[in-house]
């Protein structure tokens, strides 16, 4: 029993460093199409892939920037993206928190 509760604990753990290696991965690439997408004042683009960060980060219940991805999805859904470099920059800070404590607790 004992053994199987090791063998277990080892699997969600690399599961869990499977997922955090995933999600860094992840923002690396879709952070900046992010603020690709602001520059351009490409709406549609906006929403599609701050929906793809907010279902990232909503693995981790990191509700702080799964608001701060909505927020910017929300903005490109309705096509007005007033306001959306200061809502890119809470993003950003948000998912700097959460990448901060995914390493804390990964290793």
């Amino acid at each position: 029993s004992s053994d199987l509760k090791n063998r277990f604990t080892i699997c969600r753990t690399d599961l869990l460093r499977q997922m955090v290696n995933l999600f860094f991965k992840e923002c690396g690439k879709l952070l900046p199409e992010i603020r690709a997408a602001i520059d351009q004042k490409d709406a549609p683009k906006l929403r599609r892939v701050a929906h793809s960060l907010k279902g990232s980060v909503d693995c981790f219940a990191a509700q702080a920037s799964v608001t701060a991805a909505l927020r910017l999805e929300l903005m490109g859904q309705e096509g007005n993206l007033t306001g959306a470099d200061e809502a890119y920059s809470t993003l950003s800070r948000e998912i700097e928190r959460l990448t901060l404590a995914l390493e804390a607790h990964s290793h």
